[in-house]
């Protein structure tokens, strides 16, 4: 395989799963800073936007202490949202030092999603070193001057013993 096929393969199969481990545990944290951190309220559902892969975008808005509203949307891969109506509650959670960082309650990405992409991403990897390490054999003609040639030495055949008792010096 020539260099640059090396490189593609390097970047496709060590670039691509490295970025989604690194995209996946990052929304992993912070999912998990939601739960930990997040001030839970209640909000009302603007509008549900179904689009044609498993996404929905759901548009709400919710009220802070001081009596602030805030508009927000998410949009993440469906979540059972499709049965809400605008004017429905919905629970919110937001991060208390940035409003404006919200979602709705129990969305984000989950320990089972993060470890399946992990394992997804380091297949994907071992594949790629495996293949890039590997130094194919080349087919050799039998007929090139290049192999070394044997020539099997001619040796004559020992007599075979004589029969009968052997001499004392023989034992």
């Amino acid at each position: 395989m020539s260099p640059l096929g090396r490189a593609v393969l390097a970047v496709f199969f060590m670039g691509i799963p490295a970025l989604l481990l690194v995209v996946t545990w990052r929304r992993y944290a912070t999912t998990r800073r939601f739960i930990r951190e997040g001030v839970h309220v209640q909000g009302t559902v603007l509008s549900v936007t179904p689009y044609a892969s498993d996404n929905t975008e759901l548009r709400y808005t919710f009220c802070l202490p001081d009596g602030t509203e805030l508009h927000h949307e998410y949009s993440e891969t469906d979540e059972g949202w499709w049965d809400l109506r605008p004017g429905s509650p919905v629970d919110v959670t937001y991060l208390p030092e940035a409003p404006d960082q919200s979602r709705p309650a129990g969305a984000g990405v989950g320990l089972p999603e993060a470890l399946l992409s992990t394992f997804v991403a380091l297949v994907m990897m071992f594949i790629s070193v495996t293949t890039l390490l590997h130094k194919p054999q080349r087919a050799v003609d039998p007929r090139s001057p290049s192999l070394p040639q044997y020539k099997e030495q001619w040796k004559a055949p020992r007599a075979p013993p004589a029969k009968g008792p052997r001499p004392l010096g023989e034992y």
